[in-house]
């Protein structure tokens, strides 16, 4: 079972390594430069592109326009990896020069002239190594700036990715044939207007708001100024004021010295100290008048009842004659049954009034 096992993962190493033979192969300049032939505009080493296709014709198109009316050489290449000789190591990862290769290869290709240097027009795609450039000659560089460039390929990012190479190239040749040969002036004022605008809208709406926030604190700083000076002004008003000492905040005291804080709290102590004496004062005077109404209310309670016994006895004599009774007597005796009755009601009414109050 081991020897299965090991005899498979040598067949899938030995399988791997004859597909990159076969596929996969890294192109030094030089070879490139070997390749390139007058009739052939486009380099293609592993039949990436589909030369029967209308978006083929159309690419090569725009490459024939651009030879004619500006006399600039284009160069396409699409290979399968750059040469392991360009690798660069950073830390944990590494990457191929690309860069660099195309300026080799720009070297190797025009043989060091200057001026066919500055009207060419280089394009590599390295397939394996996902990575591309476009290289510009000075004259190229005034109507294709780099920046342009990098953008154009950014938008092939997606069809490169699902390997749909011909349309992307079909694409990129349409943009930099329209760029070249077509007077773009109108369209690159409004762009570099629009890049303008907007960010001098944004700087102008950050500084007004950056302004208002500035004013609303200036204006709440000279609200709370203001405050603070009629404070100051009331207090220096109240300074003996006792009242005003209840009622008072600790800011409206922040100028009073220490004697005159004393003072106001030690008269304030001296009015509740006065206040409670008031209260006590009463309370007694209270009592002392409900004292004296019980008192007045047990003596007269105690004229009824010897009223009371009076009759009592007066009752229980025998009775010899009717005609022994003075009538005098009897008037005197219901007289002072009717003052005692009377007082009695009104000394009721002053203890009801006394309980009430």
């Amino acid at each position: 079972m081991k020897l299965e096992i090991r005899n498979l993962f040598y067949f899938i190493l030995l399988q791997t390594f004859l597909i990159r033979l076969t596929y996969s192969k890294e192109w030094e300049p030089l070879e490139l430069a070997n390749l390139t032939r007058k009739k052939d505009l486009v380099i293609d080493t592993n039949m990436y592109l589909e030369k029967s296709s209308q978006a083929y014709t159309n690419m090569m198109n725009y490459v024939l326009e651009i030879q004619d009316l500006k006399k600039f050489q284009v160069y396409i290449y699409f290979i399968d990896s750059i040469s392991s000789k360009y690798t660069i190591n950073f830390l944990l990862s590494s990457r191929k020069d690309i860069k660099k290769f195309v300026n080799d290869l720009a070297w190797v290709l025009l043989k060091g002239n200057v001026d066919a240097d500055k009207n060419s027009l280089i394009i590599l795609f390295s397939i394996n190594d996902r990575q591309n450039r476009i290289r510009t000659g000075e004259n190229v560089r005034k109507f294709l700036s780099d920046s342009k460039a990098s953008s154009y390929l950014q938008r092939l990012k997606s069809k490169l990715q699902s390997g749909n190479y011909i349309d992307a190239l079909d694409d990129l040749m349409y943009n930099i044939n329209w760029r070249l040969t077509k007077d773009t002036s109108f369209y690159d004022f409004f762009e570099n207007f629009i890049g303008f605008i907007f960010p001098s809208l944004f700087c102008l709406i950050l500084f007004s708001c950056s302004l208002c926030e500035s004013r609303n604190e200036n204006q709440r700083d000279y609200v709370a100024e203001t405050k603070l000076e009629k404070i100051k002004k009331i207090s220096e008003k109240n300074k003996n004021n006792v009242n005003f000492i209840e009622d008072v905040c600790i800011i409206c005291l922040e100028n009073y010295t220490e004697q005159e804080r004393n003072s106001l709290n030690q008269s304030k102590l001296n009015k509740e100290n006065n206040e409670k004496e008031i209260k006590n004062t009463n309370v007694e005077k209270i009592e002392n008048v409900i004292m004296e109404e019980n008192k007045k209310v047990e003596l007269n309670n105690n004229q009824i009842e010897n009223n009371k016994n009076l009759l009592n006895t007066n009752i229980e004599k025998p009775e010899k004659n009717d005609n022994h009774i003075n009538k005098n007597d009897n008037n005197k005796i219901n007289e002072t049954n009717l003052e005692n009755k009377g007082t009695l009601f009104s000394n009721i009414k002053l203890r009801d009034f006394i309980y009430i109050f």
